[in-house]
């Protein structure tokens, strides 16, 4: 009670309460015709959305985005004054409370990202409306080496909305033509696709069958019943269409899983090249890297876990924290020695960006040449709400890794392997 005085649930240390948000604003009378939503990129959690009064939307979960559809609804007023009204329960309404709350510590509840307004033409393209996929084909290199490509053909497709209040279904004009031709260029491939459930059947057969109140719905009723559990438009009538899906709202049993490798393999010895281009550019650098290191005098930090300390939430759970302290720099007894740090002492460490004073773990778990801080650490805060974690606040590792560290075939940041300096505090 005294980490959290206005009531937790869950595992939650940070005070959650329901919440609501009113925001008023006025359209220009230039926007009818067009389509409008709401894009709320995070909200935490069990959301409910009104536009004027009227419900626009609900929405449970509080890791995922979603989009709110207004010029739909009766209520919104294009030309005029509107307002927007938001509801969330983090503690999901009669379902939560201090014992069966949802979440962890950290989320606590609300919105926790930007909400956007957005306009767009009456015809634009859906929401996660681009379907992309390719086909590769492979030639032998006539001298008994590996096969190379011979080509490769990208297909690309775009689901189109028509939202005009009078527009027929399918939609009519530019909409219909642009939905048909993704559907017939999704089509036309599989019907070519020697082995495809549909090889050699007339395209406007199948396009005159796709079934779906959106084109969404259409590319998917194409790509389930060309899939390899699907109908084949009919050629199968137990396989898979979107109406199966919907006579079946709690799922349709496939089997068990089959596995696919090395069949799904597109390489020529159907094999995964782990030393393709990028890898091998990659094991060069490297090299060169471990060369560089071994001359610059500094150690590399590495992270790492406790059982009793897998997440930092329970670094507030007093059972869990007692005994040792598990927030410590380890370092090997030689690299210890050379520098000068002595265990149960505290010392300095600092990498380009940043500097913590750890305490001292003079250990040969780790390797010479090599410091250890563990992750989730750092609780001393301003404002923190974690009186048992305040009492082993430990230090943040994640203050001394680099921005402007990325690996380069990942794309991911550096976490790992810091350049640090460790000197006695």
């Amino acid at each position: 009670d005294a980490a959290c005085p206005n009531g937790c649930s869950g595992h939650s240390f940070i005070p959650r309460r329901v919440l609501w948000y009113r925001k008023e604003f006025t359209l220009p009378s230039s926007w009818k015709g067009s389509a409008v939503w709401l894009d709320f990129e995070g909200s935490f959690r069990n959301t409910t959305v009104w536009i004027n009064g009227a419900l626009a939307a609900q929405h449970d979960c509080g890791y995922t985005p979603f989009r709110v559809r207004l010029d739909n609804i009766t209520a919104f007023n294009v030309g005029g004054s509107n307002v927007v009204s938001v509801f969330v329960d983090p503690d999901n309404g009669d379902r939560g409370g201090r014992e069966r709350g949802s979440g962890w510590w950290y989320e606590g509840g609300g919105l926790y990202r930007h909400v956007h307004l957005v306009r767009a033409a009456a015809v634009h393209v859906e929401q996660d409306g681009l379907f992309a996929y390719s086909n590769i084909s492979w030639i032998a290199s006539g001298d008994g080496g590996a096969a190379a490509p011979a080509k490769a053909v990208v297909h690309a497709a775009a689901a189109v909305l028509n939202t005009y209040a009078a527009a027929p279904a399918p939609p009519a004009g530019a909409a219909a033509e642009a939905e048909q031709g993704a559907a017939r260029q999704l089509l036309s491939a599989e019907v070519g696709a020697p082995g495809s459930a549909v090889e050699g059947r007339n395209v406007e057969d199948l396009i005159a069958m796709v079934d779906g109140d959106t084109g969404s719905d259409r590319m998917l009723d194409a790509m389930l019943r060309t899939g390899p559990h699907g109908d084949a438009f009919g050629a199968n009538p137990d396989g898979l269409s979107l109406q199966k899906l919907r006579n079946n709202p709690h799922g349709i049993d496939l089997g068990a899983l089959e596995p696919r490798l090395p069949d799904a393999l597109q390489t020529p010895e159907k094999r995964i090249d782990l030393f393709a281009g990028p890898f091998l550019e990659e094991l060069a650098r490297l090299e060169a890297r471990v060369v560089e290191w071994a001359g610059d005098g500094r150690l590399r930090l590495i992270g790492r876990r406790h059982l009793r300390s897998n997440n930092s939430w329970m670094h507030n759970v007093e059972v869990l924290v007692k005994g040792k302290a598990r927030c410590t720099l380890q370092i090997n007894p030689d690299d210890a020695a050379e520098l000068g740090v002595v265990d149960g002492g505290k010392a300095s460490v600092r990498s380009r960006v940043g500097e913590v004073t750890a305490d001292v773990e003079v250990t040969d778990i780790v390797m010479p040449g090599v410091v250890s801080l563990p992750h989730g650490w750092g609780h001393g805060q301003p404002g923190a709400r974690l009186d048992v974690a305040a009492r082993h606040a430990g230090v943040n590792s994640n203050v001394l890794t680099d921005p402007l560290a990325i690996d380069p075939v990942s794309g991911t940041s550096v976490l790992n392997g810091i350049p640090v300096e460790v000197a006695p505090a």
